[in-house]
């Protein structure tokens, strides 16, 4: 039945305004130019008054039908009109005998209201164009309390509610093909309103119901095993990052699926009417994230000032829990959106500064997050008809947070290995620092007894003073390790070493003395280069002579052949010093380069000449660099592979003079290498 059935036209100017009074004035004796001026304020106090009602008539009169296709998702949207009531008490008669005229186009009227206590009445003219005569009417949005009905004159019959698994409430019309009807929809929710609907056949309505009842049960799947795969973590490991890990996905899991209204009797879960609860439920789901965020990004001793942020932004969290009780949830749950954006915010500074600082499990962390918003994003397009409707776009949030708490639980199993691999990294260290102690601090005192007592022999006896200093020399080095040896082993595991500001002219001395003479025995070229002499960095000038540059100038010229060139140089970079230990030998595999610092892979190998080592001398001086703020990289190009161009080259920076150095243990340094 269409509108034009349904809207009568006005009455007719004269009968507004009374026939008799008119003829009085034209039969009276009055002359032609008042006649003609009440004639003329007649007819325009009639167009006046009945304006309104002939526009809401003509534009009622102009909404064409939507034609009802078997092969399509028929949307109700492309022609529809709207009547809000902001009392929501309206009856269906009260709106059929006197809203009618006061409906307006439904472009008129946002597809999304959104929070709102407003009832929303539709008008929809459809037309059968297909040969089907079963049709099924369902909204787009699960929670929405809706009726409809089919307008005969001045008599509305309720359409039929139609039973099954869907999550949808759905309702169906029979329509003869090639027939129209006049619909009305009531429609409210206790949450947000939606004026999105769908018109289907049942070869349709079940295609889309068993689609959209598979991907809601597979992600509903996703949501349970990660809350079990982690509850039992958890329970193994006794960490607290899985305590708030499980706290953040059983209540954005519960959530998400009393926003699918899914499975069925979801709101009445363990006898409780979460309908009730809703608005003190909802901002858990940013409190727990929150919680997670700051015990797995470690907030509170990393990144202090965001922290105290956080944790002022959560007080507000429970500020809206309590306002929850006094205020209506169409106005909270608008402000409260705009809170919940701000815990974005917060989540990325987060995890970007995590990031910034090395914590690698960050990646997932943030794509997670990402995965989220992409989520979000499709929603509200699909909800704006931005996308076309169907069983993805319908729960593109549903997907990503499943997304989002794969990745979150990826990220946590990051951590946990992470500290497995620095656990294992500081007992090796604990292993190895105890051995080379225990070796230098034996085999180095006789000797040095020895060449003391020689020196004083040969100075006496008044021998070539080149090589006695050469000798006095060496014993002064040999005294400043055993120095350092009985300094490092004087202080507690937990006690850091002290930087002090280093001459790199002096230590560059200190490595010609020890290193000429074995790049000489291989005919090797050792060269230094200083950018100018006064550079200083902060360090320890023993542990940087001999455990750091030390080992990579012996290994320089341990791997190059005869003829080759160490360079050792340093120059100004920014507010760094960087020192380059570069070499032309056999170069490194990448593999050797990737497991160079980790001390659970012995890479130690013969030299050119084949000289043997330990395997922990690049194991000490990584220790050392992280000990002083410092970092390193290797480059290396094997000679198996490019033999004209082969060699490796070891970029250290070093903090300048007067640049705070936050000094650590042993134990704590291996704790944080990489």
């Amino acid at each position: 039945m269409s509108l034009r059935k349904n809207f009568s036209a006005p009455n007719s100017p004269c009968d507004r305004l009374g026939i008799t009074t008119i003829a009085k004035i034209f039969t009276n004796g009055t002359s032609m130019h008042i006649r003609f001026l009440a004639l003329l304020f007649a007819c325009l106090s009639t167009l006046y008054v009945s304006a309104p009602t002939s526009l809401a008539a003509d534009g009622n009169e102009t909404q064409p039908p939507i034609s009802l296709q078997s092969t399509d998702l028929n949307d109700l949207t492309q022609s529809y009109r709207v009547f809000v009531d902001t009392t929501g008490l309206l009856t269906p008669d009260e709106i059929l005998k006197t809203k009618l005229p006061l409906f307006v186009l439904g472009h008129e009227q946002p597809m999304h209201p959104g929070y709102t206590s407003d009832r929303y009445w539709l008008s929809v003219i459809v037309k059968n164009g297909s040969d089907n005569s079963e049709w099924f009417l369902m909204p787009d949005y699960p929670l929405l309390d809706f009726e409809a009905y089919e307008i005969e004159g001045d008599i509305l019959k309720r359409l039929p509610e139609e039973v099954s698994e869907a999550r949808y409430p759905v309702r169906t019309l029979s329509l003869p093909p090639g027939s129209e009807r006049h619909l009305l929809l009531q429609v409210s929710s206790p949450l947000v309103v939606n004026l999105q609907f769908k018109m289907m056949t049942a070869a349709h309505f079940k295609k889309h119901t068993t689609s959209d009842a598979t991907l809601v049960g597979i992600l509903a799947g996703i949501f349970l095993a990660m809350i079990i795969y982690n509850l039992f973590l958890f329970a193994n490991l006794r960490d607290r990052d899985y305590f708030f890990y499980i706290l953040f996905a059983i209540a954005n899991t519960h959530l998400n699926l009393l926003s699918a209204d899914y499975p069925e009797g979801v709101y009445q879960w363990f006898g409780i009417d979460w309908w009730q609860y809703i608005d003190v439920y909802r901002p858990l789901a940013p409190l727990t994230t929150l919680l997670f965020a700051r015990s797995f990004l470690q907030t509170k001793t990393e990144h202090k000032t965001l922290d105290r942020v956080i944790v002022i932004y959560l007080v507000g969290l429970l500020g809206f829990m309590a306002a929850s009780f006094f205020v209506p949830r169409h106005v909270l749950f608008p402000i409260e959106d705009s809170y919940f954006f701000i815990a974005i915010i917060l989540l990325f500074s987060a995890g970007i500064q995590s990031l910034r600082r090395g914590f690698k499990p960050s990646h997932f962390y943030l794509i997670g997050l990402t995965l989220f918003l992409v989520g979000i994003g499709i929603y509200i397009a699909k909800s704006e008809g931005l996308l076309p409707t169907n069983a993805f776009t319908l729960n593109a949030h549903l997907v990503f947070q499943a997304g989002e708490m794969l990745l979150m639980s990826l990220a946590l199993s990051g951590k946990i290995k992470q500290l497995e691999q620095h656990k294992t990294q500081a007992e090796v260290t604990a292993k190895v620092k105890s051995r080379l102690l225990r070796v230098i601090s034996h085999d180095i005192a006789n000797p040095l007894g020895i060449v003391k007592g020689m020196a004083y022999i040969l100075k006496s006896e008044k021998v070539d003073p080149v090589r006695i200093d050469a000798i006095s020399r060496a014993v002064l080095a040999i005294e400043e390790i055993m120095t350092f040896v009985h300094k490092t082993e004087s202080l507690d595991s937990a006690s850091p070493l002290q930087a002090e500001t280093v001459s790199l002219n002096e230590v560059f001395d200190g490595l010609e003395f020890l290193f000429q003479k074995l790049a000489d025995d291989k005919k090797i070229r050792l060269r230094f280069e200083l950018e100018h002499p006064q550079m200083f960095v902060q360090g320890e000038k023993t542990s940087l002579t001999y455990e750091i540059l030390g080992n990579f100038v012996g290994n320089a010229i341990k791997f190059t052949r005869e003829g080759g060139e160490v360079s050792i140089r340093a120059r100004t970079v920014g507010q760094m010093v960087q020192v380059i230990v570069s070499d032309d030998g056999i170069g490194m595999s990448e593999r050797a380069v990737t497991a160079a610092f980790d001390p659970s892979i012995n890479v130690s190998r013969r030299g050119t000449a084949g000289e043997k080592g330990g395997g922990y001398g690049l194991l000490l001086a990584k220790a050392y660099i992280d000990q002083f703020g410092a970092s390193v990289t290797i480059e290396s190009v094997p000679h198996d592979l490019y033999p004209e161009r082969s060699g490796t080259k070891i970029i250290m920076n070093f903090q300048t003079t007067g640049t705070h150095v936050t000094s650590r243990s042993f134990r704590q340094r291996w704790r944080i290498m990489q």
